[in-house]
């Protein structure tokens, strides 16, 4: 795993915090957004076609 940074406007970033504390509180113990972020990111490459391997990288077909 790579860490970079990635700009996202007001309402977007407002929507992850609401998300990562409704987690949070439901798990009993504190979410990361870069957690929600990454799971997104991924169902979004399947979606395109770029199915991922357990370490998150590509598979070549």
């Amino acid at each position: 795993m790579e860490k970079t940074t990635i700009y996202l406007d007001k309402d977007i970033k407002m929507h992850l915090l609401e998300m990562v504390a409704d987690i949070s509180k439901k798990q009993g113990k504190r979410a990361a957004m870069s957690d929600i972020i990454r799971d997104a990111l991924k169902e979004y490459l399947e979606k395109q076609g770029r199915h991922l391997n357990d370490e998150g990288k590509t598979k070549k077909s």
